[in-house]
This record gives structure tokens, C-alpha cells and sequence, in this order.
């Protein structure tokens, strides 16, 4: 076992009674996703700790333990945003039986060519 596997097991506790299953810092009800919010939006340990004077700097390690723990051990997966752009509202627009629509990528009209225009995919000029 790793340190950082021994460290998010002593520090990190996910059990279903607690938090409804989410992962927390032992002894606490602190989740770890609220820890790690805060460390995004405000990367400073002193206000983390004035917000929760119970955290010691151990369990704000073991957070950043479990999560890159999680992000290294996840099966490839489709990336948060996408890779291209989707044209306003297309995924959200329903069809017929009132479902969404498969988001469709957004394309541009050129009139390089002379016989008329030209559908291009859209793409982010390098």
C-alpha cells in the first residue's frame, strides 16, 4: 500500500450513513468535495481552516490524495466540455417523442469556392 493509500484510509471515510455515502474527512462532515471546492475557488489554507476549524492540513492532503486517486484510477471516459463546439441550445432542443437531441457540431459557411458554398466543420483558428 502506498502512503498517499494509507493516508486516504486513515483520513477518508465513505460510509453509506454518513453524508449519504459521500466521501468525508474522519470525524468529521466535511466532505471531501467541499474541501476541494474551496481550495478551487479559494486556494488559501488559513480561510479553509477558519471554515472548518476542525481540518488539519493532513486531511486537506488526504483530500487531494482521494481525488487524484479517483482521477488516476477512472476508466477513459468522455472529457467534462467538448472537444468541439455545439451550435446554442442543440442539445437541448426535443424531438418528436420529447427527448433531447444528440448535440450535433456547430459548422461554418464559406463562399471560398467558386462553384458556390462550402459546409466546413467548425474548428478554433490555431
Amino acid at each position: 500500500m502506498t502512503p498517499l493509500e494509507t493516508l486516504c484510509r486513515e483520513r477518508i471515510t465513505v460510509h453509506p450513513a454518513i453524508m449519504v455515502g459521500k466521501p468525508v474527512v474522519t470525524g468529521t462532515r466535511v466532505p471531501v468535495e467541499r474541501v476541494l471546492e474551496s481550495l478551487a475557488v479559494q486556494p488559501d489554507l488559513a480561510e479553509l481552516f477558519a471554515a472548518y476549524p476542525r481540518l488539519t492540513v493532513d486531511d486537506v492532503r488526504a483530500c487531494l490524495a482521494y481525488a487524484w486517486t479517483a482521477v488516476a484510477t477512472q476508466r477513459r471516459r468522455a472529457p467534462l466540455w467538448p472537444a468541439t463546439r455545439l451550435s446554442p441550445g442543440a442539445a437541448s432542443q426535443p424531438n418528436g417523442n420529447g427527448n433531447p437531441k444528440a448535440a450535433k457540431p456547430r459548422t461554418r459557411v464559406s463562399s471560398s469556392m467558386a462553384s458556390g458554398w462550402e459546409v466546413a466543420p467548425w474548428s478554433n483558428p490555431a
